[in-house]
């Protein structure tokens, strides 16, 4: 098997991976990620709540696993000061592709990200949420 359909596997193996605990289970899969993920400009990860009714967005925690020095800092910018009505619009549910192709009808959200993370053009992302509104997106910046 070559490397990137073994990392591709380890992926999501450690997503499945039961033994890790809450706090161990994000930058876990992350760092298995990474050589599928990165493109040289970070990988970053997010819990979220998403309540399935509509109830309010809740940023959970956020992890940097690789990036720039001040990746962390500009990636956290962002998410700040995105509106909470964008963000759960963006995380929904089984969502995986690019910003670009995703915001085609609001471009002003991708020149929002790149406006913080300025050496970036894009957005690679994955999403999942569980039915009673807990989420996870990995991203990362091309």
């Amino acid at each position: 098997m070559d490397r990137i359909g073994s990392a591709i596997i380890d992926f999501t193996e450690a997503a499945y991976n039961l033994e890790f605990s809450d706090e161990e289970w994000l930058p876990a899969i992350l760092k298995r990620g990474l050589p599928v993920l990165e493109h040289g400009l970070g990988v970053a990860g997010m819990r979220y709540g998403r309540p399935p009714e509509g109830g309010p967005f809740q940023l959970l925690d956020v992890h940097v696993a690789s990036g720039r020095e001040d990746f962390a800092e500009r990636h956290a910018a962002a998410l700040a000061t995105t509106p909470p009505e964008v963000l759960r619009e963006q995380v929904r549910p089984g969502m995986a592709g690019t910003a670009s192709m995703d915001a085609q009808g609001h471009p002003e959200q991708l020149a929002h990200y790149t406006s913080h993370v300025d050496y970036c053009k894009d957005l690679l992302y994955t999403t999942a949420v569980d039915s009673k509104g807990s989420g996870v997106a990995i991203v990362a910046p091309l």
